[in-house]
C-alpha cells in the first residue's frame, strides 16, 4: 500500500507509518492548488511537515518516484539540543506533543469510518508516546 492507493484514509495512514520517511514528499513538486488548501503551511508546530502530508494525502494520490535524491545535513532544527521546546506553547503540547498533528488528522479523516479512523488515532497515540519520551529523556540530561 503507498500513497497512490484510492482510499484517503489508508493514504493517510501509510503516512503516519511511514512518516520518518516522509520528506520526500513535503519537499516535492505539488500543484499550487493543493497547497493553499493545508492549513498546516501557515501554522507553526512539532511534526507541521507531516501535517501538510496528511492534507496532501487526504485531497488526492500522493506519487514518489524512486528515482529522486534528497540530502539533509545534520544540523537541521530536529538535532538542536532542546528544539522541541519551542513548540511548547500550549499545556496539551507537553502532554501530547503531537496534540496539533492529532487534532488535523482527526479532521481531515471524517467520513473515512470509525475503525480506520481509530486505527489513525492508535498511530498518532504511539507516535505522540514516542516525541513525549525523546522529550522526557532530553530534559533528564
Amino acid at each position: 500500500m503507498s500513497g497512490e492507493h484510492h482510499d484517503p484514509a489508508v493514504r493517510m495512514q501509510h503516512l503516519l507509518k511511514t512518516c520518518w520517511q516522509s520528506q520526500p514528499i513535503f519537499y516535492g513538486l505539488h500543484k499550487r492548488t493543493a497547497l493553499l488548501k493545508c492549513s498546516p503551511m501557515t501554522q507553526r508546530f512539532l511534526a507541521n511537515d507531516w501535517a501538510v502530508n496528511l492534507s496532501l494525502a487526504a485531497q488526492g494520490k500522493l506519487h514518489v518516484t524512486e528515482a529522486g535524491w534528497i540530502h539533509f545535513g545534520t544540523e537541521g532544527a530536529s538535532n538542536t539540543p532542546g528544539y522541541s521546546q519551542s513548540y511548547r506553547q500550549r499545556w496539551l503540547d507537553y502532554v501530547l506533543p503531537l496534540s496539533r498533528l492529532s487534532g488535523i488528522a482527526w479532521r481531515l479523516s471524517r467520513g473515512t469510518g470509525w475503525r480506520k479512523r481509530a486505527r489513525m488515532m492508535w498511530t498518532l497515540l504511539k507516535l505522540n508516546m514516542i516525541f513525549l519520551r525523546s522529550q522526557l529523556i532530553e530534559a533528564i540530561r
